[in-house]
């Protein structure tokens, strides 16, 4: 992910609230995931950099309004900081042909986060989100598929991704969440970090 300032521009910018995680992390898990990208070849598999948490899509948010998105992202820099754990990996939707490949998130202060910044965004006059937050991490999407299946197709995701049931690919400290602007291009979508807001320090133990 890059980072600049949050310069004024003139078209609509695609945004994205996010958590990501370090570096190392991302590295770990990728590493942990290669046996998942083995059995599953025809996955467009997210590489590693662009491994993150959306705590809530905006979507393409005038110019006009990419001030009050910076407010109501500030609004959480009273929220204490913690810790984040990736376990486990799993498909939407549950049943059927699997769309989105990802990795579970665990924290228990993520749901409160995440309704602090949805009443943030609500008092600047964006709606609500009306679907369910469900915290993970996008680790690929579906391939091209074929119309009918062969002896030598590799085994079916459900099963290979049941492997992963229990998995702890590691955990990480909280400490910032970003504002980020992403640029959809033919290689992939570019994310930038627009805006950054540190968390409280965790309490004393």
């Amino acid at each position: 992910m890059r980072t600049k300032s949050g310069a004024a521009q003139s078209q609509p910018r695609r945004l994205f609230v996010a958590l990501w995680p370090p570096r190392a992390l991302q590295s770990r898990l990728w590493r942990s995931l290669e046996p998942l990208r083995a059995e599953l070849p025809r996955v467009r598999w997210v590489p590693p950099e662009r491994y993150h948490l959306t705590l809530r899509f905006l979507g393409d948010v005038p110019a006009r309004a990419v001030a009050a998105v910076v407010r109501a992202c500030d609004a959480l820099v009273s929220v204490r900081a913690f810790r984040v754990r990736l376990a486990g990996a799993g498909a939407f939707p549950p049943r059927g042909r699997p769309r989105i490949y990802w990795v579970g998130v665990e924290a228990e202060s993520l749901t409160g986060l995440r309704k602090r910044l949805d009443g943030a965004l609500a008092a600047e006059g964006f709606p609500r989100e009306r679907k369910r937050f469900a915290a993970h991490l996008t680790i690929g999407r579906a391939g091209r598929e074929r119309s009918r299946s062969r002896p030598s197709d590799p085994p079916r995701p459900a099963a290979a991704l049941a492997r992963f049931r229990g998995v702890r690919h590691g955990d990480f400290a909280l400490r910032a969440v970003h504002l980020v602007q992403s640029e959809l291009r033919p290689s992939g979508p570019v994310y930038t970090s627009i805006h950054a807001v540190s968390l409280a320090p965790p309490a004393a133990p």
